[in-house]
């Protein structure tokens, strides 16, 4: 299973990587979704409940936006990915309506205006994001790859650097950021 999952990956990349040169690209096929998300979270693959709407309070939150972004920002950081939204951690489609958008469209310029604000629009050449129905529920796909400059993830607060290690997020230190890009950052973080 984890062989057939890194073809799907390698598949996907070479897809990605056609979509950011500018060339129309195929859209994954549902079976091929199907297949991805029942392969589970990894170093190039993310899934998130919701983009908005916090499921334990029952109200949105700026908290679970930024979730979806650090997320955005590894993968950037680091080799590319793929963050689907409207997924619990089992790979289960539940769909976008917790999130209370009227229609795709909000969904998609809801996530440009996110991505713009904190990640900024310099790096959106290297994000594509639609949104898919997959077993009748709408879900966000949001495709990385790798940026050609840090990416910088600005919260309102603070700015943070994150990269991927292993299925998570990490947020790192300055010293180690500094040491990342004097390009010594094949070494273990």
């Amino acid at each position: 299973a984890c062989g057939g999952l890194a073809v799907l990956l390698g598949a996907w990349w070479t897809h990605a990587r056609r979509g950011a040169s500018g060339a129309s690209a195929a859209p994954l096929s549902d079976e091929a979704l199907h297949t991805l998300l029942s392969g589970g979270e990894s170093d190039r693959l993310e899934f998130k409940s919701t983009l908005r709407h916090n499921l334990s309070s029952g109200k949105h939150g700026k908290e679970i936006e930024l979730a979806a972004l650090k997320t955005v920002a590894a993968f950037l950081n680091s080799d590319g990915g793929i963050l689907v939204v409207g997924v619990d951690d089992q790979g289960q489609a539940l769909g976008l309506a917790p999130d209370g958008f009227e229609d795709a469209d909000h969904v998609l310029r809801h996530f440009s205006a996110l991505l713009a604000q904190h990640i900024g629009v310099e790096h959106q050449p290297h994000v594509r994001f639609t949104v898919r129905v997959l077993d009748g529920r709408q879900l966000l796909l949001v495709e990385c790859g790798k940026a050609t400059e840090p990416v910088i993830l600005h919260t309102g607060k603070e700015e943070e650097f994150y990269v991927r290690m292993g299925p998570t997020s990490r947020k790192l230190a300055l010293s180690q950021v500094m040491h990342r890009l004097r390009g010594n950052g094949t070494q273990r973080e």
